[in-house]
This record gives structure tokens, sequence and C-alpha cells, in this order.
């Protein structure tokens, strides 16, 4: 196997675990159709906090869960499990990256 397929097959793996993981968002919160959540730009993929059920996947000043950021333990152990980070963009934006 040569170098380009080695990093082909990683490449197609970190996608199959975002893809995954952006599932298992929009599962985790029943995401209307409506309502997107989350989004790709430049192949990254992020998870938008400004939706009414958002806060169920994370909340940076603290209003649901005690006056600190915060990102449900659920998310993260999921996003662990797949080999995937998750960071704050900004107090609205999660994004999740390949570790």
């Amino acid at each position: 196997m040569t170098r380009a397929q080695i990093l082909m097959e990683v490449v197609d793996k970190d996608k199959k675990n975002l893809d995954t993981f952006e599932r298992f968002i929009k599962d985790f919160i029943g995401q209307p159709k409506s309502e997107p959540i989350t989004f790709w730009r430049d192949g990254k993929l992020f998870i938008s906090l400004e939706h009414e059920y958002s806060y169920l996947v994370g909340d940076y000043y603290g209003e649901h869960r005690g006056g600190y950021p915060w990102i449900a333990p659920e998310v993260e152990k999921k996003a662990g499990k797949l080999g995937l980070f998750i960071d704050w963009v900004n107090p609205g934006v999660l994004s999740v990256t390949v570790e």
C-alpha cells in the first residue's frame, strides 16, 4: 500500500467519524429540519448553539448549567470514542475536529 493510499484511508475514516458524530448530535437534540444545528465550512464540522434546544449540547455562559462553559458529557464521550475533539469557536459555536 502506498503512502497516499494510507493517507486516503485515514482521511476517509476521519470523515466517516465526523459524519457519525453529526448524526449523533442531530439525534441527541431531536433537531427539527427547519433549524439546522450543525454545518460544514472548509471541510470542518461546526455545531451552532444559537437554537432553541442547543443548550442540551452546550452552554457557554452557563445560563442552564451553573455559570460556566459546559458541553454535555454524553457529547464529549461520543466525540472521544470517535477520536474527535470539541472546542469553542465563540460563545455560539463549537468546532469538531479530529484529535
